[in-house]
């Protein structure tokens, strides 16, 4: 009986696989004819350059969800999502220095699309598996060019087919929080420029000043152990025309070093993001290429930052040992408060990717052990909340501009910490009190952690002035000096002595 049984199962297996393949060919091929059907009406740029923008409008609704739930922790609503949706796109280009993100490019004219290709097989990781019948945007892309259609772009708002629009968005913006956020149905829901100038305040652009070359802007700073530089800078200090020079360069260095940097950092967390933080064999590969680039730039700032202490602190121990601890003292607050915020991140990018796969994928989609991942993910997001709360209790602020002094446990979360979930099921209002919680925790250390390195920024300004003002030449000028000194070796550290 077992041969004939298994016979038929396999039978039964193979005509399901073919019925299942079938039934994909059939999608695949129903949305070419659709994609041709608004060819014929748009032109084939149109779905192009539609397709072009959805990775990042993705984005910017991530980020306008997770800067409305630290509003809604101050019972704040707006009642308008799509005005922060556009603000957070601004925010998104502005932190990255390009204006044209997320945007397709701009043609002279629409036959000019013809040869212009926006999509790469190797490149495009394929549609997300709620989309799984979708063909990829690379084919996509050759379906509605085979027959190129130019037609001239309507850069008009959709809005414009509504004859209510403000209405809509409110009712838009309404359900929104009553399905994210669970709010009661009387919520009172606030003008959208009120709320803006609200998170504008709590979560201010992190931008630093531009003769820094973007060096600081989204980066975490890596001089090395701390220690053991401080020793160094102790038992070699170097003389004026050394430290006039590796100062004089520091910045002139940089070229687009901090734009591939942050350019490469996107571009990992897109992946994680778009696999839900459960990265295919495809997608770790496409992880690994990314890291691979992403590690020469690492290695050149850990290089950059130790020859930004190192001068710094050369000049510091010019001015007087006070200084030096000063300076050192900063550094160690800036590196303990980056760390909690990196932790952070990472949680948190873990709860959201998870819970992003629950809003898209159906239940059929959803991996057998998907209920223990997500479990995880929270019970690491309120760990890793837990973990920065205690050491923001034992950390204590030299003095920043807006910081109270003192220990910053209270400055880092203010509220108490929500309990751990029940082992067996994982209550959505505990879920949604983790969000809530951990973006306002988020929210406060990323302005901690701005101000911080910006008063970290002023005291080596500070330090360089003065040190230039009140140093004496400790060499002979160059033209008086033999021919072999005249510039000394590079030394194996990457500074020049």
């Amino acid at each position: 009986v077992g041969g004939p049984v298994w016979c038929v199962a396999k039978v039964a297996g193979l005509l399901f696989y073919l019925v299942e393949v079938s039934s994909l060919s059939l999608s695949r091929s129903h949305e070419f004819h659709a994609d041709r059907v608004a060819v014929s009406v748009a032109g084939s740029n149109a779905i192009v350059h539609g397709l072009a923008r959805l990775n990042f409008a993705e984005e910017a609704l991530s980020e306008a969800r997770r800067v409305l739930g630290g509003a809604a922790e101050h019972n704040l609503y707006t009642a308008d999502l799509y005005f922060h949706h556009t603000a957070a796109a601004r925010r998104l280009r502005k932190d990255r220095r390009d204006p044209r993100l997320g945007l397709p490019p701009v043609l002279r004219a629409p036959e000019d699309g013809r040869h212009v290709r926006l999509f790469d097989d190797e490149e495009d990781e394929g549609p997300p598996l709620m989309w799984r019948t979708h063909p990829k945007n690379a084919d996509r892309e050759r379906n509605v060019k085979r027959v190129f259609v130019p037609a001239e772009d309507d850069d008009r708002s959709p809005w414009i087919l509504f004859a209510d629009a403000d209405d809509l968005r409110e009712r838009v913006t309404y359900r929104f929080y009553r399905a994210l956020f669970r709010v009661k149905k009387s919520v009172r829901l606030s003008p959208p420029g009120e709320v803006q100038a609200f998170l504008d305040e709590e979560d201010p652009d992190v931008a630093f000043d531009p003769k820094y070359g973007g060096a600081y802007d989204d980066r975490w700073v890596d001089p090395g152990e701390l220690s053991e530089l401080t020793r160094l800078v102790e038992d070699e200090p170097w003389d004026r025309g050394r430290l006039a020079r590796t100062h004089g360069r520091l910045y002139r260095e940089i070229g687009r070093r901090a734009e591939d940097y942050r350019d490469l950092r996107a571009r990992i967390r897109a992946v994680y993001r778009k696999s839900y933080g459960r990265p295919t064999r495809r997608h770790a590969r496409r992880i690994r290429e990314l890291e691979e680039q992403l590690e020469g730039l690492f290695d050149w700032f850990l290089g950059f930052d130790r020859r930004v202490f190192l001068v710094h602190a050369q000049m510091a121990a010019r001015l007087g040992p006070a200084v030096l601890r000063e300076l050192s003292a900063r550094y160690h607050f800036q590196l303990a408060v980056q760390a909690m915020h990196r932790d952070l991140i990472r949680a948190a990018d873990r709860v959201e990717d998870a819970l992003m796969a629950v809003i898209r994928l159906n239940e059929s989609e959803l991996p057998a052990d998907f209920f223990e991942w997500l479990r995880e993910a929270c019970r690491a997001g309120r760990t890793a909340m837990v973990e920065c709360s205690n050491r923001a209790r034992l950390l204590v602020a030299p003095d920043i501009p807006g910081v109270p002094p003192g220990r910053v446990g209270r400055v880092v979360f203010d509220r108490d910490l929500l309990g751990e979930p029940p082992l067996r099921y994982i209550p959505v209002r505990w879920v949604d009190k983790l969000l809530r919680q951990m973006n306002r925790m988020r929210a406060r250390i990323r302005r901690l952690d701005f101000k911080s390195l910006g008063a970290l920024l002023q005291l080596q300004d500070r330090i360089a002035t003065e040190w230039t003002e009140h140093a004496v030449p400790d060499v002979l000028p160059v033209e008086d000096r033999p021919e072999s000194a005249a510039r000394p070796p590079d030394r194996p550290d990457g500074i020049a002595g």
